[in-house]
């Protein structure tokens, strides 16, 4: 008989089934200690949670909706060329607050964009059309200086 089965079978002594709750987290996430409480001290995570009303839920969700920023192409096109200029060690990451050049990458964004613009074309705002040439055009411009010396 394999572990499991043994401990399926294990009678309490009263004639039934001991049930053993093996979980690592509580509902929470918060891990679970020894017998059952979590290691913050909240009781067997197998207690009924109290919910919020349906109407606090919908509250909370209303308010992260508002809380992020509407996604437009511009927004996007702006994303894509921030990328890239932190790529190009123009601006600091936003992750990690330091600069630093990659310029297969920075060279990857640059291209992802030529291609918007070859498979956008005729179907963009004339102000869209401009953010993306000139987008296009600066960040070509600042690859240009870090790949090749200009000489006059």
């Amino acid at each position: 008989m394999s572990e499991n089965e043994e401990r399926m079978t294990e009678e309490d002594g009263n004639g039934g089934f001991k049930i053993e709750d093996r979980r690592q987290f509580t509902s929470q996430g918060d891990p679970v200690g020894p017998a059952g409480e979590s290691a913050e001290g909240h009781e067997d995570p197998a207690e009924p949670v109290q919910e919020k009303p349906r109407e606090v839920e919908d509250q909370e969700a209303q308010r992260e909706e508002a809380e992020q920023p509407e996604v437009d192409f511009a927004g996007f096109l702006l994303s894509l060329a921030t990328s890239a200029m932190a790529h190009l060690g123009e601006v600091p990451d936003p992750a990690t607050g330091t600069t630093t050049e990659n310029l297969v990458a920075a060279k990857q964004m640059i291209d992802i964009l030529s291609i918007l613009q070859e498979k956008t074309k005729g179907n963009l705002e004339s102000d869209e059309e401009r953010l993306l040439d000139n987008l296009l055009y600066e960040l070509r411009m600042k690859f240009l200086s870090k790949t090749k010396i200009v000489t006059l």
